[in-house]
């Protein structure tokens, strides 16, 4: 609910028309969420909800939330870290961690869709020479086919752009 609140609020520029646009002028660096909030805004990243992580992508895509203080390169980490696991709900958030990487760091694109290929076609080898790795997390390619489906679709987007 709170999500959606701060969604009314940034992006469906509620505050600014042509009739307020002095005071949307006026408060609109006062709005400007502080690093911690930003901070709760990212871990919403992680929520089990797919409507919060939605919301939480849309707010950090806005212009109003500049991500200035994380660590890109460990948050890169964790997220490959939860696309190369078994558990669904891994597989569902670091989808949108990820969205959220490659929103922020565009170049980054190719190495990480040449990451995830390589992941890839090293389980796929793994699966080939012992079926029963499919069931651990040394074979489990299901994550991986999501992450490199959502490097497709940032690219498609950044194409139609």
């Amino acid at each position: 609910m709170a999500l959606q609140m701060l969604e009314c609020l940034f992006l469906e520029h509620n505050l600014a028309n042509e009739k307020k646009g002095l005071f949307f002028n006026l408060v609109q660096l006062k709005l400007r969420p502080s690093d911690d909030e930003i901070a709760c805004i990212i871990r919403c990243l992680d929520d089990s909800y797919q409507l919060c992580q939605i919301s939480a992508l849309r707010l950090l895509s806005s212009p109003f939330f500049e991500v200035d203080k994380l660590d890109f390169s460990q948050y890169l980490v964790e997220t490959k870290q939860q696309m190369l696991t078994q558990r669904s709900v891994f597989t569902l958030t670091s989808a949108f961690r990820l969205r959220f990487y490659l929103l922020k760091n565009p170049t980054e694109l190719k190495s990480i869709f040449s990451y995830f290929l390589k992941s890839c076609d090293n389980r796929l080898a793994l699966i080939s020479e012992n079926y029963l790795a499919l069931a651990s997390d040394e074979g489990f390619v299901y994550s991986i086919l999501n992450a490199i489906n959502v490097v497709l679709e940032v690219l498609d987007l950044e194409c139609a752009r």
